[in-house]
């Protein structure tokens, strides 16, 4: 007898539910129909929860009695204003492709391709290959899965796979021509930080990352055909370059051909030792994701290789939060950076009032960083969002300049332990004549003594006073004098970290008579550096007015 599970009324969606605070896992019908109810989708992997919020967000565009919406604000108002989800509008749709949702279907399988039935197959943990396994040893989440896959987890590990799979060589079918079978490129989602806005529940998130979708206005771009999610097309995937025919082709597109081989266990339960992955669709060379994505923000390549894409997709870098580039989330600058054209749809949502400028919304990053066939690390980041900041370039301009303070105090800071560093290998390099180190053996002693990692950690509290603080004064405060505050309030952050991080450094090194005299010398040379910085700018804050006193007296 051929196992069943569909995702239509079997559980396999974890969500945190607002009643009580229990996670539980729940049908795509229940999530959609009692997303209210729901706080939101909690799963370990960030890769999880995006995915995960793209299927529904599909299957919302397709809800509309017209097959597609929100066609305009409006639209969208109202369904906000109602609270919920129209339950027979999404029972109906469901109903109606209820077959296209069994995952282990006979001729259409949900995001497979049943004509694989005949290839070679593979551990379950080719899918899973942000997870410990000995496919892949570098452990991002303390799971190990070699044997087999649940239902559920196989249903949640197709989703993620489509979006974040690796580029990379691929299994070859016996007969299969190399020169098309051998090489796949990464998934759409491979390498950038995908942003989501979040509200007080499940229904307001997907509200909020629910773009105006109205294919023959061009809106979110111009559609090339009839533009369905996966589960509707009647052609299996195959291998080969196209471009996707519209947003709902791009949110579910299938960059690899995939098959799970379940299995009926002694004491009923349904397992998947074995899969099948292979080449799938691939974007055509040239083809931009830039204007297109909805939930990436781009940055323009000033020099991009030859045949490279000109933008490319802000994403997750080890040692630098994401926080350090909200300027670029904010707000778009021609040839420069855009901004994800999810906050261009907010933006115009708060300009017709329908969202409140004042109001301060979560925004969460999720993805990886790869690195050839391998995962680097992976990474969830949160940070507020004011809305003011869609539609005013002032606040914006202020928030860079504050940015480019704190990176500004950062290459001091770093000049200032390359000095420390020197010293430390050859005291007397300051001397004329004097045996000076080369920057081949100082770099990886200023890399050991780590000041960035004690630096820019320090900021994220007061970088998140100052995001918000900026956006909202207080009754009875000019906005001048209030937004000058809040600057020098952060640069007083800024300074005061900095001297905090090379404390924290040179008491890390030994009591020798050279370390001690090495960190003396430097911490002269970083208030140098500090001193010249707050006389540039012309900066004036309270600590500074204390700490001028003291060195005067």
């Amino acid at each position: 007898m051929t196992p069943r599970f569909n995702l239509v009324d079997a559980p396999w969606i974890p969500c945190l539910l607002a009643a009580d605070g229990t996670v539980h896992e729940q049908s795509l019908r229940d999530v959609l129909v009692q997303a209210p109810g729901i706080r939101e989708i909690s799963h370990p992997s960030p890769l999880v929860t995006v995915a995960l919020h793209r299927l529904l967000l599909a299957i919302l565009h397709r809800h509309f009695a017209r097959g597609y919406g929100p066609t305009s604000e409006g639209e969208w108002a109202e369904l906000w204003q109602r609270g919920a989800f129209d339950a027979a509008a999404i029972d109906g749709y469901l109903a109606r492709w209820r077959g296209r949702f069994e995952l282990f279907d006979a001729e259409r399988p949900f995001y497979q391709v049943a004509s694989l039935r005949t290839h070679t197959g593979q551990p379950p943990s080719e899918l899973t290959f942000e997870l410990a396994s000995s496919a892949n040893p570098a452990t991002l989440f303390d799971h190990t899965i070699d044997s087999e896959l649940t239902p559920a987890q196989a249903a949640r590990n197709l989703l993620v796979f489509q979006s974040f799979a690796l580029g990379g060589m691929v299994t070859l079918q016996k007969g299969d021509d190399p020169n098309m079978h051998k090489f796949a490129r990464a998934a759409p989602l491979t390498g950038g930080a995908v942003l989501l806005v979040k509200g007080r529940n499940l229904f307001e998130t997907l509200m909020l990352n629910l773009h105006r979708y109205h294919p023959t206005d061009d809106e979110p771009f111009p559609s090339e055909g009839p533009d369905l999610p996966a589960w509707e097309r009647n052609e299996e995937t195959t291998v080969g370059e196209r471009r996707p025919a519209g947003y709902l082709d791009l949110l579910t597109w299938q960059c690899r051909r995939l098959l799970l081989r379940p299995e009926s266990t002694g004491d009923g339960r349904i397992v998947i030792r074995e899969v099948v992955v292979r080449k799938g669709e691939q974007f055509p060379r040239g083809f931009l994701l830039h204007g297109r994505e909805t939930m990436l923000a781009f940055v323009k390549r000033q020099q991009p290789k030859e045949g490279g894409e000109p933008w490319s997709p802000i994403g997750f870098e080890e040692e630098k939060a994401l926080w350090r580039d909200s300027q670029a989330l904010f707000q778009s600058l021609e040839g420069q950076h855009a901004r994800p054209k999810m906050l261009d749809w907010l933006s115009d949502l708060v300009g017709d009032e329908l969202l409140r400028r004042s109001q301060v919304l979560p925004l969460e990053a999720f993805g990886l960083a790869p690195d050839q066939k391998r995962v680097l690390f992976w990474r969830h980041e949160r940070l507020p969002l004011p809305l003011a900041y869609l539609r005013d370039e002032h606040l914006v301009a202020d928030l860079s300049l504050a940015l480019a303070f704190a990176e500004e105090v950062g290459r001091e800071l770093q000049g200032s332990v390359y000095t420390l560093a020197k010293l430390l290998l050859a005291p007397s390099a300051g001397q004329a004549n004097a045996r000076k180190p080369t920057g081949k053996v100082i770099g990886p002693l200023v890399q050991s003594l780590a000041p960035e990692r004690r630096y820019w950690p320090r900021l994220e509290e007061a970088f998140s006073t100052l995001l918000v603080g900026l956006a909202h004064a207080p009754p009875g405060d000019s906005a001048e004098e209030h937004r000058l505050r809040a600057l020098a309030a952060w640069q007083g952050s800024v300074l005061g970290a900095a001297r905090r991080a090379f404390a924290e450094l040179t008491r890390s090194l030994d009591t020798s008579a050279r370390s001690l005299k090495a960190a003396a010398a430097a911490e002269r040379a970083l208030h140098g550096r500090l001193r010249r910085v707050i006389k540039e700018r012309g900066i004036q804050t309270a600590e500074e007015e204390a700490r001028e006193s003291t060195e005067r007296s």
